[in-house]
């Protein structure tokens, strides 16, 4: 049973597949000798022992089957169905063959469509000998040195136009591959914990129902963890910086020069000054004139204290100067601003 990401909870699902359940055994009892069946998660799996002289009839069976549950749509939406049919053996020792053949028989409907009976496996694709995943290394690679959504979006449609190139490519292929590619990345990304996160992905891939659905998964695992990374390179770079402008607000009173606080953060003077005017706009010396200032304004409006004495409270020596950038920044003097806001 296919149906989109997140769509039913786990309970609806349990209750779908155990009337798939119902539906199957209802119909294949009475043409069987033996039958057994469970549910695991979204699928339904079965061993059915019947005459080979019934074969037709079993085959017409499941395809009933697959008509009565489209038939019950208003119940089942927004779900499709597919069955698979391993090949039929006469001895039990074979059985797991057949089960193999039917696990992958039904990643076909992602080629074929759903709603039918996978049959006869054909034979493989020059997808596996493409050399697709090269291609793909190198162009996810460019993707994660720059954190560039856009290059892991070509580097994915570079994998959906090969299989299209490709004759024949048999959905367990090209779900092989989709998952192959999304451990290419998670070894490239250093994702901790990689196997949980590609049984996850595998899972999703389970549950397309389509060429396209396989690697729209693909795609949002790779930005998934590109915009974590983003996030991440982000803080990295705005720690130093956050860190910066609490010193410079404890500190403001202070002489305070580049090299002293770039020095307290750790980095060369240069970088943190390119790092301090990409972050917040300005560079550093304006940022610090405007710590400055606004506490002078603070101090001005709410105190009686004499400018010179202000001028010093904010780390100003020289009563001149602070003047003309108080003038500068404001528009009007020190004493001025004082009588309109005092």
């Amino acid at each position: 049973m296919d149906c989109a990401p997140d769509t039913l909870s786990e309970a609806s699902v349990s209750a779908l597949m155990e009337k798939v359940q119902e539906v199957l055994e209802r119909n294949l009892r009475e043409k069987c000798f033996e039958m057994i069946s469970v549910v695991r998660g979204f699928a339904c799996i079965g061993v059915v022992n019947y005459d080979k002289g019934q074969r037709e009839t079993i085959r017409r069976i499941w395809k009933d089957c697959l008509s009565q549950l489209e038939l019950q749509k208003s119940l089942f939406q927004p779900v499709l169905f597919s069955i698979a049919a391993g090949s039929a053996f006469q001895e039990p020792g074979q059985l797991g063959a057949s089960m193999r053949e039917a696990s992958v028989l039904i990643q076909e409907r992602i080629v074929k469509g759903t709603g039918r009976l996978l049959e006869r496996m054909g034979t493989p694709s020059a997808l596996r000998d493409s050399h697709v995943l090269e291609k793909y290394l190198r162009e996810i690679t460019h993707a994660l040195e720059n954190l560039d959504m856009e290059q892991s979006d070509q580097a994915v449609a570079m994998l959906t136009e090969e299989v299209q190139r490709t004759r024949d490519a048999r959905g367990s292929e090209i779900v092989e591959l989709a998952v192959s590619a999304a451990g290419v990345f998670t070894v490239r990304a250093q994702i901790p914990e990689r196997k949980e996160h590609l049984e996850k992905f595998r899972r999703q891939c389970d549950q397309c129902s389509s060429v396209e659905a396989v690697f729209a998964c693909l795609n949002e695992f790779q930005n998934q963890y590109i915009r974590e990374l983003q996030i991440q390179r982000e803080n990295d770079a705005v720690r130093p910086i956050r860190k910066a402008k609490q010193y410079i607000q404890s500190h403001y009173g202070e002489p305070i020069t580049l090299e002293e606080v770039s020095s307290m953060v750790g980095l060369s003077p240069a970088y943190f000054s390119a790092l301090f005017k990409k972050t917040e706009g300005d560079g550093f010396v304006r940022y610090l004139i405007q710590v400055r200032i606004e506490q002078a304004k603070i101090l001005l409006r709410e105190t009686n204290i004499p400018v010179a004495e202000v001028c010093r409270k904010v780390g100003y020596n020289d009563l001149k100067h602070f003047t003309h950038t108080f003038e500068k920044a404001v528009g009007v003097k020190p004493s001025t601003y004082r009588k309109l806001y005092g």
